[in-house]
């Protein structure tokens, strides 16, 4: 519930409908069985599926960005984009670029997962904008106006793919000036992705080993709290399993063994290690080419970029429905 907006689910009709009852007797409901707005993004509805996306809200940026006529382009980060940011920059006025970045920080957090990593990079820059931020808002929104019809199509026939599974990545030492790594992670359900975030790592990790290790932990907290949330409204199951490209990482989240070089991630390896000893959550390597986190940590070319959306199951529902 969002203040004067909000969602009912249940595992009967039944159900819903006492919560619905309960709820009309102290306020005043408009009801719709498949509504097609909510909180700023669209639904549509279709048997088996429902696709997310924020269309008209990308339209809004567009237009009071003074971008709606750009240029589209292919991708949502330039691929030199640290030197983009690293060099010598003129100051700008905060409160524009302010504006921007969270109006695109709302289309991030949302449906777009596509432009998590270039808004992240972003808002380290907020406070102090120069215009080489600028000139990146603006590589964002021409992607932006190619791709504003972008979204999620989450299924229900994906029975056969394990129930709760964590994507954790990372980027090492990818800031030239600081040297801290980039985490991300993916969580998908059932197949579908319900939770991702990337941010700067607090330490510097001294190798891509710790870097990936780092990532594996955040991804680990959320994965542990999702699972505890599923299992307090009934829906069961199988353990959670934590994916990770770096066979290093896993290999010390199984074997349980640190060097002295690491002690300094210690108590994110323990964490990880309690987890699965007492088998609340399995941890396994996959491949880099199968690893859909990395579209929160870098930047993608375009083939690769259209690959990472397609296995985040995003599609441009614009050219779909014929726009």
């Amino acid at each position: 519930m969002h203040v004067d907006n909000g969602l009912v689910v249940g595992d009967s009709r039944e159900s819903i409908e006492t919560i619905l009852k309960k709820l009309s007797q102290t306020y005043k409901l408009k009801i719709s069985e498949r509504p097609n707005q909510h909180l700023g993004y669209t639904l549509e509805w279709n048997d088996g599926s429902l696709t997310m996306h924020q269309e008209d809200f990308c339209k809004k940026i567009l237009d009071e960005l003074n971008m709606f006529n750009s240029n589209p382009i292919k991708t949502p980060t330039p691929m030199n984009l640290r030197h983009v940011l690293e060099a010598e920059s003129p100051p700008i006025k905060a409160s524009y670029v302010q504006k921007a970045i969270g109006m695109l920080s709302y289309l991030a957090l949302h449906t777009r997962l596509d432009i998590v990593f270039t808004v992240n990079v972003l808002s380290q820059h907020v406070n102090k904008p120069i215009s080489a931020v600028w000139q990146l808002i603006k590589h964002v929104l021409r992607y932006l106006k190619g791709t504003s019809g972008m979204g999620i199509k989450y299924t229900k026939d994906n029975t056969q793919v394990a129930g709760l599974i964590g994507w954790a990545d990372a980027d090492y030492a990818n800031s030239t000036i600081t040297r801290k790594s980039t985490s991300g992670y993916v969580i998908t359900l059932f197949g579908n992705p319900v939770s991702w975030s990337t941010k700067k790592q607090s330490i510097v990790a001294q190798s891509t080993t710790e870097a990936e290790f780092v990532a594996v932990n955040k991804c680990a907290k959320q994965v542990r709290w999702m699972s505890s949330l599923l299992t307090s409204i009934g829906i069961d199951i199988c353990t959670p399993v934590l994916l990770n490209d770096n066979a290093g990482a896993v290999f010390i989240a199984q074997e349980a063994k640190l060097n002295s070089n690491s002690k300094h991630i210690e108590i994110r390896f323990q964490y990880v290690r309690d987890l699965i000893k007492k088998k609340l959550m399995k941890i396994a390597h996959i491949s880099t080419q199968l690893m859909i986190a990395d579209i929160l940590t870098e930047p993608l070319a375009t083939t690769k970029l259209t690959e990472s959306r397609k296995m985040l199951k995003m599609i441009d529902t614009v050219h779909i429905n014929g726009g």
